[in-house]
């Protein structure tokens, strides 16, 4: 019996009990389901009518929708259920779908079916969510963007442990450039960890660091999924980095520091107002995003500007105790700073800079006044972000001018290379660890530096940044790099 003919014997041949006007509605329906091929583009009041006909006394019918192809509604007394019917492997299967809505049902069988067309058995995925959510809501799926999306939206949440924005668009990047390729329409339930594996290593023939950054990120993304109970396993834990880091022990010495300042001075000089950006970043030891997406109401050039709200690392506010040097306890000694918020930084709290005075020169050479200090040029309202295209356009005028004056080439290096100078030189001015950690806004360790010591150390970390600016600056002095004449031969 074909399921045009189950169909109209459900409906010609109603039970005594059945309402007669309502088993007409629902003939007419049968009618044009044949004129269309036994479908019917199935919606919930369509559904409704069925189940209340079934309840009257109509039996059971089953329905095929014209919208995707394979689904089908079956309506009984007990309510609507839905399956998908697809061949795999040259066999014919159904598969239930545990949806109660018919545009759920859809997504369900779209990716039931696309599991299928990928050569994916769909039988082991799981298509109903840990927590259903409100009664008589349909439970979302599981698939692979739906599961990041709620992974990246904890990230965010303001109410757990804060994450700097940048570590949060980096997850974002890596699924959008590289984990959604595994599928993200597929549930996750089914990714395993050979694809993972051959994921990283493609990424590992052309960017060997970034391989194992991404990894970590897939690994904490099913870990998040284990922990919701979404999947059982995490398969990345089963997949080791490909490159073998070792950690950067490149410093730059004074010339080529200086070689650096020079090149930055003739780029400003031409317009790159960027190049003051490099320069700031020598001078303070903040990392690279840090300083370009720095905006003018972080900045105070006077010192006038209350710095109670940066406070202690947790942004409390703290009581005074006295005059004098408790008073700085809450981060205002003065002293012109700039303030980052814990949402730009790496470990989530703001961090207060004290700013030298050569700092202060190079903030107040900038020609923009509000927003950004350092604007995309292409569109203002938005920072700077082209590093790789900065460092290229920095590295071709220091062989410039480098080459000018008889010097060899420069050696290879990374803006991040300008931070660890600075920590290395501050340890050679006789600076401690302690007040170098807080410098770079390293994450304390202890509980008496974590939770019990709320000292901003403002100005002590001021004291280390003009002492090592004084000092750089006593080499700029001496420097011949940006004389006219070249340096005499030996």
């Amino acid at each position: 019996m074909s399921r045009t003919e189950h169909l109209t014997l459900a409906y010609e041949n109603p039970k005594p009990a059945a309402r007669p006007k309502r088993i007409a509605g629902l003939r007419q329906k049968v009618e044009r389901a044949k004129r269309s091929g036994n479908t019917i583009s199935l919606t919930d009041a369509k559904i409704a009518e069925w189940v209340a006909s079934a309840k009257d006394g109509a039996d059971r019918i089953e329905v095929f929708d014209s919208k995707v192809k394979g689904l089908v509604c079956r309506v009984g007394k007990r309510g609507p259920s839905f399956s998908v019917v697809f061949r795999f492997d040259g066999e014919k299967r159904r598969q239930g779908i545990d949806e109660v809505r018919v545009d759920k049902a859809r997504t369900a069988a779209g990716v039931i079916l696309g599991n299928v067309r990928d050569g994916i058995d769909p039988r082991p995925a799981l298509l109903v969510a840990a927590d259903p959510g409100e009664p008589g809501e349909a439970a979302p799926l599981h698939t692979l963007r739906a599961v990041a999306e709620r992974y990246i939206a904890d990230l965010e949440h303001p109410h757990k442990k804060a994450h700097a924005k940048s570590y949060v668009d980096g997850a974002r990047q890596y699924f959008e450039k590289y984990i959604c390729k595994l599928g993200d329409a597929r549930l996750i339930s089914t990714i395993t960890d050979q694809e993972i594996r051959a994921m990283v290593r493609r990424v590992f023939d052309t960017h060997p660091v970034t391989s194992n950054r991404l990894l970590s990120t897939t690994k904490r993304l099913f870990t998040y999924a284990v922990g919701e109970g979404i999947i059982a396993e995490n398969p990345a834990m089963k997949v080791k980095r490909e490159a073998d880091e070792k950690a950067r022990e490149r410093t730059l010495d004074g010339d080529e520091v200086v070689n650096i300042w020079r090149a930055c001075e003739r780029l400003a000089a031409d317009g790159e107002d960027w190049a003051r950006a490099v320069q700031l970043l020598g001078l303070t030891g903040c990392r690279r995003e840090e300083i370009c997406a720095l905006s003018w109401s972080e900045i105070d050039l006077e010192g006038t500007k209350s710095q109670a709200s940066a406070g202690p690392q947790d942004g409390r506010k703290r009581l005074a105790w006295g005059r004098g040097r408790g008073m700085q306890a809450a981060g205002s000694d003065g002293g012109p700073t700039i303030t980052i918020p814990g949402s730009r930084m790496k470990n989530g709290r703001v961090h207060v800079v004290p700013l030298s005075l050569m700092a202060v020169q190079v903030l107040k050479a900038c020609p923009t006044k509000v927003g950004y200090v350092f604007p995309s040029i292409r569109d203002a309202k938005k920072p700077i972000t082209n590093y790789s295209q900065m460092k290229r356009e920095l590295d071709a005028k220091i062989a410039e001018v480098r080459e000018e004056y008889g010097f060899p080439p420069m050696a290879g290096w990374h803006f991040h290379d300008l931070r660890r100078t600075l920590a290395t030189q501050l340890g050679e001015l006789g600076i401690s660890n302690a007040i170098i950690g807080r410098v770079l806004s390293h994450t304390e360790v202890g509980v008496t530096a974590k939770v019990y010591n709320r000292w901003s150390y403002l100005p002590e970390k001021r004291a280390a940044l003009k002492l090592f600016a004084e000092a750089f600056e006593e080499i700029l002095t001496e420097d011949t790099f940006g004389d006219d004449t070249p340096p005499a031969e030996a």
